[in-house]
C-alpha cells in the first residue's frame, strides 16, 4: 500500500518553510510581548515615584530621568556611584507571576515543538530573554538614543536571589557619543 499524497491544489510546505512560519509567529509574539511588559514595567515605575502622573507614559519618564539628572549633578563627586546619571527601579514581579503578556492581543500565539502555547510572562522574559528585551527596547527607541536599560535579577546583601525581583537602571550609553539626550 503506498502512502496517499498531498493533494494538487495544496502547496506543499518543507520543513524549512513551516520552521520559518513557526519563527515568524513566535517573534512577533515575543515582540509584542516585549511591547507591553516595557510599557507595564514604566507604568509601574512611575506609579512607585513622587512624581504627578502625566498622561503620556514618556513625559512622566522623562521627568523622572530629569529628576535623576539633578539629583547626580548635585551629588558630591567622591559620592556619586556611577559616571552618569541613573534612574534605579526594583520591579516586583509577584503579582504578575501567571500573567500572559499576550492575553487579549489579536495575535497567533506560538507553540513549542510539542505543540503546547507558549506563554511569556514578566519572569520569563526578564530571567531567559533578558538581552532580547533590552535590545529591543533599544531599537524600538522607546528610551531616546543615548539612553540605555539594564535589567538584573534582583540579590540581597549576601547575593541571594530574591524570587520574582529585578533590578531594573536607565543610564546612559557609555557608546553614545553626544552629551545629552532628548530627554535631559
Amino acid at each position: 500500500m503506498s502512502f496517499p499524497s498531498a493533494p494538487k491544489n495544496l502547496p506543499v510546505l518543507s520543513s524549512t518553510e513551516t520552521n520559518n512560519e513557526q519563527q515568524i509567529i513566535f517573534d512577533t509574539a515575543k515582540n509584542k510581548a516585549f511591547d507591553n511588559l516595557f510599557f507595564i514595567l514604566c507604568d509601574s515605575w512611575i506609579k512607585d515615584s513622587s512624581i504627578k502622573i502625566k498622561p503620556d507614559l514618556s513625559d512622566s519618564m522623562k521627568e523622572l530621568w530629569q529628576t535623576a539628572c539633578i539629583e547626580f549633578e548635585n551629588t558630591l563627586p567622591e559620592k556619586q556611584k556611577s559616571p552618569n546619571p541613573q534612574m534605579f527601579y526594583r520591579f516586583n514581579t509577584s503579582h504578575l507571576l501567571n500573567h500572559d503578556l499576550l492575553e487579549g492581543e489579536d495575535i497567533t500565539p506560538p507553540t513549542n515543538s510539542h505543540g503546547k502555547t507558549v506563554t511569556f510572562t514578566p519572569s520569563t522574559i526578564l530571567s531567559q530573554n533578558s538581552n532580547d528585551f533590552r535590545q529591543y527596547i533599544q531599537k524600538q527607541i522607546y528610551l531616546p538614543t543615548g539612553l540605555i536599560l539594564l535589567s538584573f535579577i534582583s540579590t540581597d546583601r549576601k547575593g541571594k536571589r530574591i524570587d520574582w525581583q529585578y533590578n531594573m537602571i536607565i543610564t546612559r550609553d557609555t557608546k553614545f557619543d553626544g552629551k545629552n539626550t532628548t530627554w535631559d
